[in-house]
């Protein structure tokens, strides 16, 4: 997903479906991945990809998931290519939907990120979502 400098559609800053990249708004910013189905492949399966602007970012990342029974799964969020966070989840979750707590971040600027989801083990297709919400600060 590409760096952008406004609001990033056409209707000024309304939500239109999952972002295509970084949406900007004033002070704020936020992206969000839409429901990813990663099927029953394994390997890496990108939720967001973009590169910030000007600015630094203070934000948290979250991360949902429907039911994802006997199968394990890596999240990894990367900056510049540098993996900064892996949760692991494990084969033994619940048949119930799962959110995480939320990863609080700081990006800086012109800095590429990216959030994954690993589909390590398993043969069940699964769907994922992630955000990512917060503020920026310019010099």
């Amino acid at each position: 997903m590409a760096l952008i400098g406004g609001a990033g559609n056409p209707v000024g800053g309304s939500f239109t479906g999952p972002a295509e990249a970084l949406e900007v708004i004033g002070n704020h910013i936020y992206g969000y991945s839409g429901a990813v189905d990663i099927g029953t492949a394994t390997g890496d399966a990108t939720l967001l990809d973009f590169t910030t602007g000007n600015y630094y970012t203070v934000g948290e990342i979250q991360i949902g998931c429907e039911s994802a029974t006997g199968n394990d799964f890596i999240w990894i969020v990367k900056l510049a290519g540098t993996t900064i966070f892996e949760q692991y989840f494990q084969n033994s979750m619940t048949e119930h939907p799962l959110q995480t707590s939320g990863l609080n971040i700081i990006i800086p600027s012109y800095t590429p990120i990216e959030v994954i989801i690993n589909h390590a083990t398993g043969s069940d297709a699964t769907v994922w979502t992630t955000s990512l919400v917060g503020r920026l600060y310019r010099d």
